[in-house]
């Protein structure tokens, strides 16, 4: 008969996947299992597995003759619970604790009881961090049990918003040079910023001092726009044909760049099974369209344009 334990997690690997569980074995001797179970599959609202989560589980051996857990059940968290209880009423609890990157994702420890939680809206590149630096975050139960908002952050966005109602530049040094975006340490802050719309055509090094204007506050971190960029006149008009060259690839889509001019375009596609094959230096005939959310000067192949034109002409119907 299969034997069922009981233990706790004491050591995790990954927060949604798995980790090692410590548990008395049939012996009575203290012992450490592996386990590997999203945790989805046993807690609510996807919150991830955490140090000291009790499970119950059974021993089973893999085709490689290796030894882990089979978990059955989450039966709860008395850390977790204690944390809750000691905010009373409250849904929003003040945390502290140092950060660190799992799987390319900006994770929270917070220190009196040990848990860990996702970090919402930042990315491991838009703040600076040691691992002894410790920051305050809120934990909103409303919102989720599984992600906590930096403090730093929470602050930085109503400055953003002020900067946006008087669009007073900033003078920022370039940290990174990226074909779509410069990425900027923010002025007496730990936090960075990604500038996405700029001059694409002209040359970017570290350490360069630029004046950047907020642009938007998005999913992760805050987008700004050079200086003056947003002002200038766009050299394209709409649904003219241009030749550009292909300079490099991205993710669902390609850099351009438009022959004749010094201009630095996109082209996009909506899904990744979506895009046309082009080779790089490849020259092909594309149709500007606008400037997309981040300013970019955004293309249309001639198959692009012919089901852009569709759609305008029903809607108009």
């Amino acid at each position: 008969m299969e034997q069922i334990y009981t233990g706790k997690i004491s050591f995790l690997l990954h927060p949604e996947i798995d980790g090692f569980i410590t548990y008395i074995n049939s012996d009575g001797e203290s012992a450490r299992v592996y386990f590997c179970k999203k945790s989805n599959f046993f807690k609510p609202k996807h919150q991830i597995w955490q140090l000291s989560d009790k499970v119950t589980f059974s021993i089973i051996q893999k085709e490689d003759g290796k030894i882990c857990a089979k978990v059955f059940e989450f039966l709860g968290n008395d850390e977790f619970n204690s944390l809750i209880n000691e905010a009373g009423d409250s849904t929003k609890i003040q945390l502290r604790g140092t950060l660190k990157v799992i799987d390319h994702l900006l994770y929270m420890s917070e220190q009196e009881y040990n848990l860990l939680f996702q970090v919402r809206n930042l990315m491991p590149t838009d703040i600076a961090f040691t691992p002894d630096d410790v920051f305050e975050a809120e934990l909103d139960l409303e919102r989720s049990k599984k992600m906590v908002s930096l403090a730093i952050y929470e602050q930085y966005k109503i400055a953003f918003a002020n900067f946006l109602q008087t669009g007073q530049p900033l003078l920022a040094p370039i940290e990174k040079v990226n074909f779509d975006y410069l990425l900027i340490s923010l002025p007496n802050t730990p936090l960075k910023g990604k500038v996405t719309s700029f001059e694409r055509s002209k040359e970017y090094a570290i350490g360069d001092y630029i004046k950047v204007v907020p642009f938007t506050v998005g999913n992760y971190g805050f987008s700004f726009a050079m200086s003056g960029y947003l002002d200038e006149q766009t050299p394209f008009e709409k649904g003219t044909l241009y030749t550009a060259k292909i300079v490099a690839f991205r993710s669902k889509g390609y850099i351009v760049e438009i022959v004749g001019t010094e201009a630095i375009g996109v082209l996009d596609f909506k899904h990744k099974e979506d895009v046309e094959p082009f080779e790089k230096d490849q020259l092909v005939n594309l149709y500007y369209i606008k400037r997309n959310n981040s300013q970019q000067f955004a293309f249309a192949t001639e198959k692009q344009f012919a089901e852009l034109q569709e759609k305008q002409a029903k809607s108009s119907l």
